[in-house]
């Protein structure tokens, strides 16, 4: 019995044909249909664990014993480290397994290196690597070396397979130099919080040395010094804005110069006491405060991003039983500057059927001086955003759906800002595809007063919802059950949103602490209460 299993086995894999110069040769080997409808593959290797992709997914590593596939024509791939790539189509039957045993072809090459300098760091295609030889693939390669206080070593070469290059690199002293001194910023504030009102003078040299770095305005007089003993390229100094007794310096343009090694290297800036940024969140148009995106901008190249949760709860006018409706997450993340912002925006609600979204916003905003400290703020909105489920039935409230466009105005005097906001918003609720016209607005209306400070935001909101169209669709209620939803829409008081807001840095950071507050009702039929706590990173 086993000297026929042997015979059997022996007559099996001597079908099989693998030629390991060309990938293309090699045959499948068919074994037995499986019992079951399933379709397999095997794959082994004559290296062990290279990677198997099947249709450009990763699958495992050999030796791969069972996959399952779907029937019909599929691609295999097989990677290793220093071992040349197989690719591969075949076709497996339903039912059926296929068995792959291929040989990888080994593309490695050695490279031994020397340096005449104890202690460099020697680096091949821009990773450093210790000891005094490596194993590369066959192919273009880049070495090179560097050690404070030397010149860097760079060469390109090309080695083939199986082939060893030697390289004895001979570092040579380098001359001292200040390569290069910028500010992090063209201008700030330094009475803004955290890193906000703060700025690095940064600046980079090429051998030890020691040198100062002086800080002084236009007429010379030095507010900050920092002395240097000089043991890499690169370095930063961060200052904060004020003189050596804590005083905060006046506005104007400062120069910071580095002097080192007989040589000197400067940069200007300016500290500007107007520039702000106001403790604002994500709206779903745009920074703003609660309901609605608000006409204040940042200096340029600012980011936000943050998370909000909290909970939302039926009101007392509601049909419902229970109190509580969802538990909200927003992640957000945005850019932008004095006239332009870019916004992404995930929104969640969580609850008995899940609700998430994805919104893309864009906002751009202007101003016009009145006075030294009043102004008139305007601009414009637009949103592009989708659900896979509308949320707040009956539906028609603001749920940051649909694609939005919308204007606001205001006036900001020293710092209160009172304004109006109109959007209109189209398909706010349509989610689907579903049966029956689906041609709803919302025009959202509404008025915002916030006082804003260089610590905090604080305001309140109010907002008029108006629908019109109708539109249908089906989605699952508290209790599981499916409802066709097909109304006519045309209301010109579907519903009001009303809340406060409230946001602070925390203590000297440039994060942000929010708050958020509010009713959706709708008259007569239904409520909800929401509360929301969240933070906001700032950036610049």
């Amino acid at each position: 019995m086993r000297i026929k299993t042997f015979i059997t086995l022996l007559m099996i894999f001597s079908s099989v044909s693998i030629n390991s110069q060309n990938a293309a040769k090699v045959k499948p080997l068919v074994l037995e249909n499986q019992t079951s409808s399933d379709s397999f593959v095997k794959v082994d290797t004559n290296v062990y664990g290279a990677s198997v992709y099947i249709d450009g997914k990763y699958a495992g590593s050999t030796p791969m014993y069972s996959q399952k596939v779907s029937a019909g024509r599929h691609t295999l791939r097989i990677t290793k480290t220093h071992y040349a790539a197989k690719e591969l189509t075949f076709y497996v039957n339903k039912g059926e397994t296929k068995s792959f045993i291929l040989d990888l072809e080994s593309i490695s090459a050695w490279v031994n290196v020397s340096c005449s300098v104890n202690g460099a760091d020697i680096y091949m295609d821009g990773s450093s690597f210790s000891g005094n030889r490596i194993e590369i693939d066959e192919g273009s390669h880049t070495i090179s070396a560097a050690k404070f206080g030397y010149e860097k070593y760079t060469q390109t070469f090309y080695i083939s397979r199986r082939e060893t290059k030697t390289f004895n690199i001979e570092l040579k002293k380098a001359e001292f130099n200040i390569t290069s001194i910028s500010p992090s910023k063209k201008v700030f504030n330094p009475e803004n919080k955290g890193a906000l009102g703060k700025i690095d003078i940064q600046f980079s040299v090429t051998a030890p040395e020691n040198g100062s770095l002086v800080i002084k305005d236009s007429e010379g007089n030095v507010y900050a010094e920092k002395q240097f003993s000089f043991t890499t390229w690169d370095y930063a100094y961060t200052w904060d804005g004020s003189d050596d007794e804590g005083y905060i310096v006046y506005d104007g343009t400062y120069t910071a110069v580095l002097y080192a090694g007989g040589k000197s290297a400067s940069c200007t800036f300016k500290v500007d006491s107007s520039i702000s940024y106001p403790a604002l969140t994500m709206t779903n148009d745009g920074s703003g405060l609660g309901a609605f995106s608000l006409p204040l901008p940042y200096p340029d190249l600012t980011i936000l991003a943050g998370f909000s949760s909290g909970a939302y709860f039926h009101g007392p006018v509601t049909e419902q039983n229970e109190s509580f409706y969802a538990v909200p997450l927003d992640i957000f993340l945005s850019a932008g500057g004095e006239h332009v912002e870019l916004g992404l925006k995930f929104q969640s609600f969580i609850k008995e059927t899940n609700s998430f979204g994805l919104s893309f916003s864009a906002k751009l905003q202007d101003k016009i001086e009145i006075t030294a400290d009043s102004s008139f703020n305007y601009g414009a909105t637009f949103r592009l955003a989708s659900s896979n489920i509308p949320v707040f039935e009956p539906f028609g409230a603001d749920c940051g759906n649909g694609i939005g466009i919308g204007i606001m105005a205001g006036f900001d005097f020293n710092g209160l800002y009172i304004g109006a906001n109109s959007n209109l918003i189209f398909k706010p609720v349509s989610i689907t595809d579903s049966e029956g016209k689906q041609d709803e607005k919302l025009w959202k209306n509404g008025i915002t007063i916030a006082k804003t400070t260089k610590t905090y935001t604080a305001g309140i909101y109010g907002a008029i919802q108006s629908t019109f169209g109708s539109c249908s669709f089906e989605y699952k209620d508290s209790d599981d059950n499916t409802i066709l939803f097909s109304e006519n829409l045309r209301d010109n008081k579907r519903a009001f949103d009303a809340g406060f807001a409230f946001n602070t840095y925390l203590g000297a950071s440039s994060t942000l602490l929010n708050f958020n507050g509010g009713m959706i009702l709708y008259p007569e039929t239904e409520s909800y209460v929401y509360a929301k706590l969240g933070f906001t990173f700032m950036i610049n």
